[in-house]
């Protein structure tokens, strides 16, 4: 679709092994969409280094080793794709990081509050993670079940996001209500109330 298209962008870093790697994570809530990917290249301000072409709905994060590829990048661009894989005429908002290498890193453990709570359709939450270790984000009802894993899988040290669309682990939508998330990492368990409405 041609048109201008307004993306979120949300910067870090964390190492894998002794290399530093960048992360960069890409909200787009316009919902899917095929997105031709750049990094800007600051020793040649303006010139853009295609990343690839991705398709996601919602969230999509990007990691770039800045050892194997030797960019020391201030911008993230993204490009809509037609379906035919031409580019469309106009280029969304320029999404600039500021100083490229600016450490983020979680000091300690955190859950934030979701936004936007009450949410209708979907809502991001962010949780920081203070060491390499396993993380489980849930979604439960008030009698206690789970009807949501959002993650539950290994992280390291950083700051993140997760996407829950109001709809349970088999693709239904959940009826209108509060519900409660729980975040469990390490020893650090924390749980918040969440608003979906209809």
């Amino acid at each position: 679709t041609v048109g201008w298209y307004k993306v979120s962008v949300y910067f870090g870093h964390f190492y894998r092994g002794n290399n530093k790697v960048a992360r960069y994570t890409l909200y787009h809530k316009d919902g899917s969409s095929q997105f031709d990917i750049n990094q800007e290249n600051s020793a040649n301000y303006n010139r853009w280094i295609d990343l690839g072409t991705f398709e996601f709905d919602g969230i999509f994060t990007l990691d770039i080793n800045p050892v194997v590829e030797p960019i020391v990048a201030d911008a993230v661009k993204l490009e809509p794709v037609s379906i035919g894989g031409s580019l469309a005429r106009n280029l969304p908002e320029r999404s600039d990081l500021n100083d490229g290498f600016d450490e983020v890193v979680a000091e300690t453990f955190d859950l934030s509050d979701p936004y936007p709570n009450p949410f209708n359709s979907q809502t991001i939450i962010s949780y920081h993670v203070a060491e390499p270790t396993m993380v489980s984000i849930n979604i439960y009802n008030q009698i206690g079940q789970e009807i949501r894993t959002l993650i539950n899988e290994d992280k390291y040290p950083g700051i993140y996001q997760v996407i829950w669309d109001g709809r349970d682990n088999f693709g239904n939508q959940a009826s209108t209500g509060i519900y409660l998330y729980r975040m469990r990492a390490d020893k650090f368990i924390a749980v918040k109330k969440i608003i979906l409405i209809h």
